[in-house]
Formats: C-alpha cells, sequence, structure tokens
C-alpha cells in the first residue's frame, strides 16, 4: 500500500472525497438569503448573527467532537492550528489541513478542524472559526429543533453555525447531529470507548495532540496522535487487536527503522489488555514529513 496513502490520505480521509476543492468555487454561490432580525449573541472574537438557536458546545479535542457524533462512523480525525503554532507542524497543519476550509467561510478563519466519514458516505464537518460570524450565503434554509439549518451550493451541503460550525453532505446526518447535541443519544466516543481508553491509558504525553485519527480498519482499530516541539516531532499509534499480519508488518518496520537516521525514536510494544490484544508503536524525529509518510498499515 502507498505510503502517503496510508499516512498522510488518512489524515485527509474525511475530506478527500471532493468536498474541499467543491469549496474552492464558494465565492459563486448565490447571495439570495440575506440574514434577517440577527440574534445579538455577542461575545469576544465576534458573534455569530443568525436566527434562532446557536451551537456552544467544547470543542478542543477529539473527544469533544466524538462527544457530538452520531455513532456508526468508520473514521474520525481531530487538527488544532493552535496546537501546532510554533512547532515543526505549523506550516504542515495550517497549510494542508485547516486553511483548505477558509473558503467556506469568507473572511473567516478557520483554526480547528474535525471530520467524521460514515461507511455510506456520509460526511460530518466541524469548524472552529474565528472571528466568529456569519458571512456565507445560502439557497435555502430549515428550522430544526431551533436552529437554522443553511442549505449551500458551494460546497454543496448543509451548515449550522456555532462553535462548533456543522457541515455535511448529508441532511439527515445534520439532523442526527443535532439531535446527539439536544438530546443525547449514542455517539462516535461511545462507539470507539475501548480505543479511547486504551489511548488515556497508553498514550504518554499529557499535553494534546496536533492531529488525532481514529479509525477502523480491517485489520485493527487504532489511534494515531502527533506532536511536535521546535525541533523533534513524534507520532504514537495504538492498534488494538490487530491482526498476525499487521502486527509482523509492524515489527517489520521497527526492525527496518533500526537502520534509519532519520528516527530518533521507533519503539513497537505488545501489550495485553483487558481489550485484548494491543501494539503500541511511538516513533520520533526531526523531519515532520518522515513521521508523517511512515506508513500506519
Amino acid at each position: 500500500m502507498n505510503t502517503k496513502l496510508v499516512s498522510y490520505f488518512l489524515i485527509f480521509i474525511m475530506v478527500a472525497s471532493g468536498i474541499v476543492f467543491i469549496g474552492a468555487s464558494s465565492n459563486n454561490e448565490n447571495d439570495n438569503n440575506g440574514v434577517t432580525a440577527p440574534q445579538q449573541q455577542h461575545e469576544t472574537e465576534g458573534f455569530f448573527n443568525i436566527n434562532g438557536k446557536v451551537i456552544y458546545k467544547p470543542f478542543d479535542d477529539i473527544t469533544d467532537a466524538m462527544n457530538l457524533t452520531p455513532a456508526g462512523v468508520a473514521a474520525v480525525r481531530f487538527v488544532s492550528e493552535d496546537k501546532a503554532t510554533g512547532t515543526l507542524l505549523e506550516s504542515i497543519v495550517a497549510v494542508n489541513l485547516t486553511s483548505p476550509f477558509d473558503t467556506y467561510y469568507p473572511g473567516l478563519t478557520v483554526k480547528r478542524v474535525y471530520s467524521a466519514t460514515y461507511p455510506t458516505g456520509e460526511v460530518l464537518l466541524m469548524h472552529y472559526l474565528r472571528p466568529k460570524g456569519v458571512t456565507i450565503s445560502w439557497t435555502d434554509e430549515h428550522i430544526y429543533d431551533g436552529y437554522m439549518v443553511l442549505n449551500r451550493t458551494a460546497p454543496a451541503g448543509y451548515t449550522v453555525m456555532g462553535d462548533p460550525t456543522l457541515f455535511s453532505n448529508s441532511y439527515p446526518t445534520i439532523l442526527g447531529t443535532l439531535d446527539v447535541i439536544e438530546n443525547g443519544g449514542l455517539t462516535a466516543s461511545e462507539q470507539y470507548a475501548m480505543i479511547l481508553e486504551l489511548r488515556n491509558e497508553l498514550v504518554e504525553h499529557t499535553s494534546t495532540s496536533s492531529i488525532t485519527m481514529i479509525l477502523t480498519h480491517p485489520n485493527a482499530t487504532l489511534s494515531v496522535d502527533y506532536w511536535a516541539n521546535q525541533t523533534v516531532t513524534e507520532r504514537e499509534a495504538i492498534y488494538l487487536n490487530p491482526s498476525d499480519e499487521l502486527s509482523d508488518t509492524l515489527h517489520k518496520y521497527g526492525n527496518a527503522a533500526i537502520e534509519d537516521d532519520n528516527f530518533t525514536t521507533y519503539l513497537v510494544t505488545d501489550v495485553e489488555t483487558e481489550f485484548g490484544k494491543v501494539i503500541k508503536v511511538t516513533i520520533a524525529g526531526p523531519d515532520p514529513n518522515k513521521i508523517l509518510n511512515e506508513p500506519l498499515i
């Protein structure tokens, strides 16, 4: 399997279907719906001047986002430009993972991005916008449980404003997310409870990572975190119940890395847990691209 497909592509997996490129044409969207009687919710860094309710939920890490996500997802990822600032990952995150979504919201900056994909092709995005504001236009609107759901054509999909702002290519997915936000229900956090618990137990960093992924693969369920400072980039991956084939592959990667000066750390550790067999892989090195491009599978 191609290295970039396994590492970089997995980082983009929830947006690689073309949504980003559709978003690049957002300036062509019809501007026939203004905002009447804006809801005055003044806060620091602007406000969301929109009728109806505005989402205000914690959105600091992947767990916060998964708590808002209806269960059934195949993969999720959370990217924080804030956490990458001043590190070796700063330009990679800003240029490749957050700023492409700025076209969704003219004049605003996307600082954090969460993406979730469902096996049937639905995509749910959550964005942390600064300054807060409503700069988009839309072709139609619907009120659902007090929230204004905005129907957009470029990118094609549905938006609900707030912290975080929601976007999906699927109207039922947007409504299902609002149901979880308002009324609770089975979430992605509960779906991936075991790997999240293992991540909390086995990942040694106390700070929030710049990039986090949780996904189901045919050969394992895994969590992946990336950190960096000004000299070193690190990746920690947790594999729950890996297949024998994957286990052999991961150990081969570790053995091969012994001769590779690009890595300052490459540890492959087998762990027995209450949830079954786990492999933890910790790698680090001075070149962030080398760490990002190192195969996960």
